[in-house]
């Protein structure tokens, strides 16, 4: 082999493992994604909000017309069973503390499984018992000093003092945090980066969605995914988009990675397909919550979803080591836990690069691939 295909070789191999396996999103339809349950209108409640994942079920809100009453659907991953989660000790299957709760995550915390629902300047924690909901605290958010009203809310990290959230405002993320066992207070908010939508790599070229709405989102393994929605501006309104950045170091404006961007439209549900919310199962699976609509006035095809597009899968990993319990690691006295590192009670597996499992096997898809370009090259140019 002379020296130029030596360093064509070399080149090519470079490129192979520092370019990611796509160079951009391409749109995806029903195929996309598998539902796991239908949510239909429920004690006067018809429009899907916000969605997280505990160790064993999805909980996926639905509020009424004016957000004065909420509903709480609770579903069963494995076998799409959905019942109404009740409040506190009555057999009650309606809220009326949830408001709009575009924005809630499911988080397990020394053993305990709570729920935390961010809306109108608000964040309201409730601990998960069987199918009861008990309130055990209710918080203002503020930034600068006056009132904050997030759209979506994720946990961030918990130690022994403190419960850390991400929160997000348009495409503008910030920190926040409560005392543990506080009931009441202040959770003012600072700035730490801001997500770019302007530049999204959709079929083959950079698209602008910042027409499209903002919905919730979450957080794992130092990936923050979000949803935004089409909308009647844009004549997009059976289209929505979930994106995913890498906030580990973020500051500043934020691209998203070119693997984890995921445009998904619905042929079936035209009159309207709008993703509201996303989060991770325990096995890395990503689960969704949409409006769904056959017809302008239909209120009964709601539901829950599992994405099947690489490096997501609707069918589980093998797994058969147990899996660890969920809890706040503690903290000793002389340790303060380093700087915005995201918590891994109930993360998906990462790879020792710090990247989730599934984006550093595309990457790594990506990386073979170009390495079996350079043989073949090589191959058809030797003498």
């Amino acid at each position: 082999m002379n020296h130029p295909f030596r360093r064509l070789a070399a080149l090519l191999l470079a490129a192979a493992f520092l370019t990611p396996a796509a160079l951009a999103a391409d749109k995806h339809g029903d195929e996309a994604f598998r539902e796991i349950a239908e949510t239909p209108e429920a004690n006067g409640c018809f429009s899907t909000q916000g969605m997280a994942a505990g160790a064993s079920y999805v909980y996926s809100i639905q509020v009424n017309g004016d957000d004065s009453l909420s509903v709480v659907h609770r579903v069963d991953p494995v076998t799409g069973q959905a019942d109404l989660m009740k409040y506190e000790d009555t057999r009650r299957t309606y809220f009326r503390n949830l408001r709009h709760a575009n924005g809630i995550d499911v988080h397990t915390i020394d053993g305990v499984e709570y729920l935390f629902a961010a809306s109108a300047e608000k964040l309201v924690m409730f601990r998960i018992d069987d199918d009861h909901l008990y309130q055990v605290g209710e918080y203002d958010i503020t930034y600068n000093g006056s009132p904050f009203s997030p759209s979506g809310l994720s946990v961030y990290k918990v130690d022994r003092a403190k419960i850390r959230f991400l929160f997000r405002s348009g495409y503008t993320v910030s920190l926040g945090e409560i005392a543990r066992g506080a009931e009441d207070g202040e959770i003012p908010v600072s700035v730490k980066c801001n997500l770019d939508v302007t530049r999204i790599p959709l079929d083959g070229e950079e698209t602008d969605l910042s027409d499209f709405l903002n919905q919730g989102f979450c957080y794992r393994n130092n990936i923050l995914y979000i949803v935004i929605a089409g909308c009647a501006k844009t004549e997009t309104m059976h289209q929505s988009a979930i994106l995913g950045y890498n906030i580990s170091d973020a500051k500043g404006r934020v691209q998203p990675e070119p693997e984890l961007v995921f445009f998904i439209g619905s042929d079936r549900y035209r009159a309207l397909f709008e993703i509201e919310d996303c989060d991770l199962l325990p096995d890395g699976r990503m689960v969704f919550n949409a409006n769904r609509r056959l017809s302008d006035y239909d209120t009964n095809h709601d539901g829950v979803m599992m994405l099947d597009v690489a490096p997501f899968s609707a069918e589980p990993a093998p797994d058969t080591t147990a899996a660890p319990e969920t809890s706040a690691a503690p903290v000793s006295d002389a340790e303060e836990p380093a700087a915005e590192t995201a918590p891994t009670e109930s993360d998906p597996p990462a790879s020792a690069a710090g990247l989730p499992a599934p984006l550093l096997a595309a990457i790594i898809g990506g990386a073979l691939g170009g390495v079996a370009a350079v043989l073949l090259l090589l191959r058809k140019k030797r003498p």
